[in-house]
Order: structure tokens, then sequence, then C-alpha cells
């Protein structure tokens, strides 16, 4: 019963209180008006949208609304009542000067253009706000402000005055504009359209306090009105108040966080404030969203170029420079980028475009010299030098790299300038080296160590050293151990001595010497440089000792000490170790060390990367860590030798070919590349192109230890046996490997000396830690040269190491036909065959040893299939031919002869055969 009480209590008040609050929509439309009159915007817009929902079609309370939206800047609001109303009855005259101020704050130009294009009004002041909406909306769609019309005849006062200021603003005429703004008489009528100006012009003018005071009150009253705030937030960059800026940025950021516009203002002020990584992210983001301008480019450009994301800084340079003057900063940058790629294209043209001979440009062009000399362009290196000293005639270094690139070409006068960059600064190390062995090259050795003499004099110890090393060069070894042990006397702990010591013991074979230099040097110098060598020369030394365990303890202990860092010394350490485990066969252990740094773009590490997988046969993961090696080297001729290197063992020597063009257009004349696509081309069978290269190379005074082997290979494809095997025994005798091996073995093989061939691909197997791929080659070896028993011998020992393997038993299998043992053959076949159920290759193989056991009709089913899936394998046609004959299909035996083309003697002694037998 209580509860029912205050039930009806609750009632009884609800309706009291409705009862009370009761009003028309007249009244509320009337108290609208005065509370918009009190500039309370919004207290207005609730009584006329409660007006609305008692009237929905009153016009005046939607005309009213609209108007009261407009004010508030709610400008799509705005226009939604304003066309209600006219949907409604209400009159243009009413509506239209409200509505094209609408669509105008909503950036809608082409609409509104549209929408006044036929308005007349018997009223001048609604035509003349009518034709200032319109004016201002072509002003702001023109590509052309010349173009603009300036007939203001149907405004009236202020709207006048308003269109006067903008026209001559946009004509460029500043001063004119900024007085018209004294002749407004209504500061109240299009208050927020005169701020706009205002605030736009002062800032033109650089007066930047009125300018943001303005376009604040803009904000404040027309808090959606974002375009404003775009434009502010970018005024008070240009004014250095980038702390109200970055506020203002980051709360149009929250609205939206992919904004375009709004992420270029962030790149402005993240640049300023020097956080180059956040200023690159927000002006890519800016890019990609549509702002794809010059100061876009620029801004990510130069903050690219800042963090050293020098492909990024190139890409975004060089769409900026395009639209900037020669001597832009921005152009500088550029140059700095393409030499820091290797990017030689124009390079001549950009630095000439930019004026004036300073430091900095004289920089340039050294750098761009040096770019020449690697790309093996001597003569334009010589040129840009010359062009650097005017700027810096003396520059020490430049000299010296002048000297390095003149001796390179061949021209003496380089001695000359690194006498003058020593004269100029006598510590230069390097100039003191390169003028001693340009002396020892010009068969100069009395000179060259009357340079080491004079070094002494300003640098005993380094001089010394030096010393030292010419007599090395001499073959004087007891004299140059003097010098380095009275060095070393002198500086217990010079790199330089302990070095060359190190390296003249391990030539002397006094290993024990040598490694405990190596091992001192490694654990106490702080030349990061050379330390990766020491690690090399460290393993080289261990391998000659057969003491490879003690190596890897030692560097196990330093990666210990250093376990909770990742520097460039831990991460040669692991390079170290896990080229040691992959010379002993363990790729697991390297792929241990290395699969967690597999994001790292140290050079080193890709390399042993990519080498564990090729020791591993991955292929796929060698070729993808190889390219990556590519693609953050691509500069570097070892990242391109490591990868067409593994295309040539993988037997793709078209993509060699490929890939060893593309390798010279990348770095054009290194000599080592060029041997490589001679290599490739070789072996590819493009023997007129390999001998091209070949000659061109010693036309230029190139030459390579490996023509000849190239030349032992071109003799074995000429079928100059005789030839070939003398080439390549030679050159196997002072390059012995199993890649010299093969073809070595192959021309043995032709002049009946397949056994001896074999002897030598065993002896390179031996030496190899991953043996099971020599291991079939040297059985198919034996097998295709007639060294039957001998094959069958490897193929049962891989067997027994791998029982499944489908490879050995499908061409152990075809060795036993060939030995006549085909009830083995079968066997053999058949196992591989349910290995492989669908390979063409099986079929065709246990086809054959049936026929060779007389059982035609199984034969004939398994080499008709082998030989619908690949109709073109000249094999088993040539078995299929066999079978049609014996099974008395003479005529679709003879069709197949009649379309068969043979590709080697074997098949045309074989073909003529079987042609004879029908």
């Amino acid at each position: 019963m209580r509860i029912k009480f205050l039930s009806y209590l609750v009632a009884v008040s609800a309706f009291t209180l409705v009862g009370c609050d009761s009003k028309s929509a007249e009244e509320y439309i009337a108290a609208a008006k005065v509370q918009y009159q009190k500039n309370d915007t919004q207290a207005a817009i609730i009584d006329l949208k409660n007006a609305i929902a008692l009237a929905p079609k009153n016009k005046e309370a939607r005309a009213n609304l609209g108007k009261y939206y407009l004010g508030a800047g709610s400008f799509v609001e705005s226009e939604k009542e304003l066309r209600r109303a006219l949907e409604l009855g209400e009159a243009k005259d009413s509506v239209y000067p409200d509505l094209v101020k609408a669509i105008y704050y909503q950036n809608d130009f082409d609409r509104l253009i549209l929408l006044a294009k036929d308005f007349t009004s018997s009223d001048p002041q609604v035509q003349s706000s009518v034709a200032l909406f319109s004016f201002l909306a072509a002003l702001k769609q023109t590509d052309n402000e010349s173009d603009l019309s300036n007939d203001f005849s149907l405004m009236l006062g202020d709207d006048k005055t308003l269109a006067q200021v903008y026209y001559e603003f946009s004509q460029g005429n500043l001063e004119e504009a900024d007085q018209l703004l004294t002749r407004f008489e209504n500061p109240q009528q299009n208050h927020i359209e005169k701020l706009i100006v205002t605030g736009l012009l002062k800032a033109q003018l650089k007066q930047y306090a009125p300018a943001i005071s303005a376009l604040e009150q803009v904000v404040n009253l027309s808090p959606e009105y974002y375009v404003i705030q775009f434009q502010l937030a970018d005024i008070l960059i240009n004014a250095q108040e980038y702390e109200k800026a970055r506020t203002l940025t980051d709360q149009l950021l929250k609205i939206n966080a992919r904004s375009a516009y709004a992420n270029l203002l962030m790149a402005k002020i993240e640049l300023h404030d020097e956080n180059y990584k956040k200023a690159f992210d927000a002006a890519e983001i800016a890019v990609q969203n549509g702002i794809d301008s010059t100061q876009s480019n620029l801004l990510a450009g130069v903050s690219a170029y800042k963090i050293e994301r020098t492909e990024s800084a190139y890409k975004y340079l060089s769409k900026a420079s395009k639209r900037l003057p020669h001597d832009h900063m921005a152009n500088r940058l550029l140059v700095d980028v393409k030499i820091r790629l290797g990017e030689t294209e124009n390079l001549a043209e950009m630095l000439e475009g930019i004026s004036g001979q300073d430091a900095q440009k004289s920089s340039l062009l050294e750098s761009a010299a040096m770019l020449k000399f690697r790309e093996g362009d001597l003569e334009g290196s010589k040129s840009l030098f010359s062009q650097a000293k005017e700027g810096a005639p003396d520059n020490a270094v430049t000299l010296l790299r002048e000297g390095l690139v003149k001796l390179s070409s061949g021209d003496q006068s380089g001695i000359e300038s690194l006498e003058s960059a020593v004269e100029l600064d006598s510590t230069l190390n390097e100039a003191w080296s390169l003028l001693a062995q340009a002396h020892m090259q010009a068969k100069e050795p009395q000179k060259a160590l009357a340079v080491a003499k004079r070094w002494q004099a300003v640098n005993e110890v380094d001089g010394l050293v030096l010393e030292s090393y010419i007599y090395q060069q001499l073959n004087d070894d007891t004299q140059a151990r003097g010098l380095l042990d009275k060095a070393l006397s002198l500086e217990p702990d010079n790199f330089a001595a302990m070095r060359f010591l190190m390296l003249l013991n391990a030539r002397e074979k006094r290993f024990s010497e040598a490694r405990e230099l190596a091992e001192k040097l490694i654990t106490t110098s702080d030349n990061l440089d050379g330390k990766y060598q020491l690690v090399l020369t460290l393993i080289n030394i261990a391998i000659a000792q057969n003491d490879m365990s003690s190596v890897e303890s030692l560097f196990k202990s330093l990666l210990n000490e250093h376990k909770d860092e990742e520097t460039s010394y831990t991460l040669q350490l692991k390079v170290g170790l896990t080229t040691l485990y992959n010379y002993q066969g363990e790729y697991q252990k390297s792929l241990a060390l290395l699969e967690p740094l597999d994001d790292s773009k140290d050079f080193f590490v890709l390399s042993a990367l990519g080498e564990t997988y090729s020791g591993m046969n991955d292929f796929n993961n060698a070729k993808a860590t190889f390219q990556r090696l590519i693609d953050a080297f691509p500069r570097d001729t070892r990242s391109w030798v490591q990868y067409i290197n593994l295309l040539n063992k993988f037997n793709l020597q078209r993509d060699a070919v490929d890939s060893a063009a593309r390798a010279e257009l990348a770095i054009p004349n290194d000599p080592r590349l060029t041997v490589l696509s001679i290599r490739a081309l070789i072996r590819s069978k493009a023997i007129e192109k390999a001998q091209q290269k070949m000659q061109a190379m010693k036309a230029k005074g190139n030459s390579s230890p490996m023509f000849t082997l190239f030349e032992g290979e071109i003799a074995l494809f000429n079928k100059e046996y005789e030839s070939a095997s003398k080439l390549l025994t030679q050159y196997y005798n002072n390059y012995p490997s199993w890649d010299s091996a093969v073809p070595l073995a192959n021309a043995l093989a032709m002049q009946d000396k397949a056994e001896l061939g074999g002897k030598y691909l065993v002896q390179q197997t031996a030496k190899s830690h991953s043996k099971l791929r020599n291991i079939h080659y040297i059985a198919e070896y034996y097998a295709k040269n007639g060294e039957q028993d001998a094959a069958g011998e490897y193929y049962q020992a891989l067997l027994e190491l791998i029982p499944e393997d489908f490879v050995t038993l499908n061409n152990y299998a075809n060795l036993a036909i060939a030995q006549g043992n085909t009830g083995k053959a079968v066997e053999l076949a058949q196992k591989a065959l349910k290995i492989q159920p669908n390979s063409p290759y099986a079929m065709d193989t246990l086809g054959w040893a049936l026929f060779h056991e007389n059982k035609y009709s199984d034969a004939l089913t398994y080499i008709k299939k082998a030989h619908a899936e690949l109709p073109k394998n000249n094999e088993i046609t040539l078995h299929l031919i066999e079978l049609l004959i014996a099974t008395g299909s003479k005529d679709k035996a003879n069709g197949l002869i009649n379309r068969f083309k043979p590709t080697n003697d074997v098949e045309k002694v074989t073909l003529t055969r079987l042609s004879e037998s029908i």
C-alpha cells in the first residue's frame, strides 16, 4: 500500500511540473530571440529545438535555428535548418545571406557559387551579402588571382570594403589591404570573416601579435571551424611560438591522427625541436595522405637525413629539389645523400649549380671525387679534386686523396700531392704510408725507406712500423722484425706494430707467438675497425694449429664478459664464432647465435647468416639474406659477390649472369664484379660474351688469376680437352678447391682419366665439412664416366647415411641397370617411387628397369606416364621409342623418331641405332 501511495505522489508531482513549464512554440521562439540578444547562443538553440519539437513545420523556428547554428560555428547543422526553412516557405531574402555563409564555412565553394549564380533580391543589403560570399568563394577556388573580378557594384558598406581587402590581399598589395582594414564601420557585421582576413593579412606582414589575437578570437567563436585552427597553428610556428603551436596541433591530431595538414604542422614543430625521428614520421604521414608538396617533401627529406635514413632522404629531397633554387640547402643535402648512396648520375651538374666555393662545397666535391674513384672513373675523379682544391687549397686530406687517385691512374704527380699533404699536416699517418708505397710501386725502395725515416722524426714508433713493413716487402724479415721489436720497446701496446709482428710470425709459421699477439689485440685493443680482421686471423691461426676449441672458448668467454651488451665488438665476436662453426660444419650452432640478430643491419652479421644458410643448402633463406645484404649495402662489392656465388653454387647460371649485370650497373668499373660476370657467362655457355669481357679487362690493364680457370673452362667447352686439362691443373695446383676440382675432373674424364679426376673431387670432399652434396656429385661423376664400381660404392655409402633419400635411390637404380643388376634396379626404383609416387623420373627409371627384365607391358605403363608428364625430356622419349619398337608399335615409334631433336653425341648414336632397328 505504501508503494502505491508513493507512485501516486510522483505522478502528481510530474504532472504539476509539466503544467508549470508548459510553453507554446511561439513563446520558445520569442525566448530564443532574447537569449540570442544576450549572446547566449546555446540557450537560444535549446529554446528553438523545443519550439521545433512542438511545431516541426514552423519555418521561423527553422530559419532562426539555422542562423543561431551559424553563429555557434555549427555550419552543417546551420545549412540543414536553413534549407528546411526554405522548404517550408521561408522567403529567400531572409535565408540566403545566412545559407551562403553556412556553405562557405564548409569550404564547399563550388556549391556556393552554383547556389548564388542566378540569385537576385530587391533588398540591396541581402544582394550585397550574397554577392560578397560569392566573391569570396570565387577567390578561394581560383588558381589565377589575375582572373579574379573586382566588380563590387552589388556590394554595400562593409561588404564592399571586406571584398576590397581580400582583393588587394590576393594581388599582393599588402599595405593597401592593411589600410582598408581601418575603413570598417560595423565591426559586428561579418565579424568572423573580418577577424580571419585581419589575422591572415597581419601574419603576411609579419605582425604576428595582432594576427594571432584575431585568429584566436575566431577559434573561440567557432571552435569547430578547423581550417582556422590549422592556419593559426601555422602562424604560431612562423611567429616561433612553438609551445602554443604544439598544444593546438596536438588537439587537431586528437581529432584525426592521420590528418595530412596537422602532421605537416607537427613535422615543422618537431624539426625545430630537433626531434628528427618524430618529424620524419609526421612529414611522411602528410605526404602519404595527400600533401605531396615541396614543403612536405623537404621536411621529410631533411628529417630523414638527420636520422641517417639515407634512402628516404634521397627519395624526398629529390622530389623537393625540383622546385627549389639550385643553391638551396636541400640541394646540398641531396648531393651529400647521392654520394653516400654511390649515385653519380647528374652529380657534377648539381655541384656546378651550387654557387660559391665554400668549405662545404669543397667537401662535397671531394666526396664526389672519391665516389668517382671507387667507380673506376679516375679522370672524372681527378677533375673533381681539382675543383675541390679551389675552395680549400690547403686541405691536407684533399691532397692525400688526390694523391691516391692520381697514383691509381698511373699519374706519378700523385707523389707531389702526397708530399704537399705531409708538409701541411705531418700528423697525417695515411699520407706517409701512401707516399712510401708510391715509391715502392715505382721501384724506388730507397726513397720509400727515406720517407719512413722522415716520419720517424715526427712519430718515431709509426715511422719504425712503416720502415719494418717496407723491409717485409723486400723479403728482409730479420731487419723487419728488429724494427718492430724496437717500436714495441718504445710503445708496448702499439696496435700497428703488434699486428705486423703477428702477421710476420704467422708467415714464418711461428703460430704460438702469432696467436698470443692476436689474443692480446682482441682482448685489449680499442681499434674496432681492425678487430674483425683480428678475429678472422686468429681463426686462421687456430685452423693451422688444428686447435679450434680453445679459440671457441676464448670467444665465448669474451662474450660472457659482455653478455648484457649488444655492441659492434660483441657482434664481431659472434660472427667470429659462427665463422668457426661454419668451418666445422656446425651450422645449427651458427644459426642459434645469428637468428636472434635476424633484424640486424650489420654487414658481417647478414653475411655470416647467409653463409650459414648456404652451408645448410637452404637456398631460399640464403638468397633472401644475401638480397637483404645487397639492399642494405648496394655499393659494397662483397654483397654482390656473396649473392652471385650462391647462385653459382646452386647452378643457377642464368640468374647469376643477370645478377652480375645488375651488380656492374650498381658498381661500374669494379674488376671483381666483371670477373664474376665472366664466370657466370662461361657456365651459362655464353662463351663469346665471356671472351669479350676478358679481352676488355686485359685492354684496360686488368687481370685476374681466375683467367687461367676461365681459359681452361672455355677450352673444355670447345672440346680441347688436353689444353683444358693443362690450364685447369695449373689453376688447381695454385688454388685447390671444390670449384676448381669439378672442371678439372670433367676435362680428365674426357681423356679417359675419370679415375684421376675423381681423386681430385675426393680430395676436396675430404676437406669439406658439408660432404653430402659433394658425394652425390662424385657418385654421378663416376657413373657418367664409366667408373661404375666406384659409383656404386658412393651410392651405397649415401644410402647407409640416408636410406630414404629419393635422389640417391633413383640414381643408384639407373646405375644398377647399367651394371646389369636389374633385380636390384627394380628394388631401388620401387623404393624411390614409393617416396615420390608422382615423379616422372622415378616412373621412367622403374619402367626402364622392368624393360631390361623383359616385362614390357609394365614397363610401357610407367614410361608412357613419365613421357606424358615430361614430353620434351629426351632420355624418357628414347626409352619410350625403344619400348614401342620392342612391343611392335613401330609406326608410333617412327613418329617419335621423326620429331626427336638430339642435343648431344650420345643421343645421336642412340637415335641412329633405333632408326635402323625399325
